[in-house]
């Protein structure tokens, strides 16, 4: 669960700190930014997501893989954000990126 000062800059649409926030050398606190950005619906927090899962630690792009299927701002994007990810030795990714976009593709569904 996302840290409630992390959340709160999400509803103040405070971008600015949560990217500098996203690009902190301390993983927990980039973890913890990822998890809120995907409580948000725009397109800010979609950029801090794929930044954020662009950083070479795989608890950030763990943390940004999940966010990016919570996020509800442009699924086909997102979704074509996920395919492009290379997970290849990363373990678990692979498997977090197919269900980040299944839950993206039901949500489409759903708006329909």
């Amino acid at each position: 669960m996302a840290n409630e000062k992390y959340l709160k800059l999400v509803d103040a649409k405070k971008w600015k700190k949560l990217a500098k926030l996203g690009a902190k050398k301390d993983i927990e606190t980039v973890v913890e930014v990822a998890e809120a950005c995907g409580s948000a619906r725009s397109e800010e927090a979609y950029n801090i997501l794929v930044d954020i899962m662009a950083r070479p630690e795989i608890e950030a792009k763990r943390a940004a893989v999940k966010a990016l299927g919570c996020l509800r701002y442009d699924p086909d994007s997102q979704i074509t954000r996920l395919r492009q990810l290379n997970t290849e030795g990363m373990g678990d990714l692979a498997e977090l990126a197919q269900a980040s976009v299944t839950q993206l593709r039901e949500y489409t569904r759903e708006r329909r």
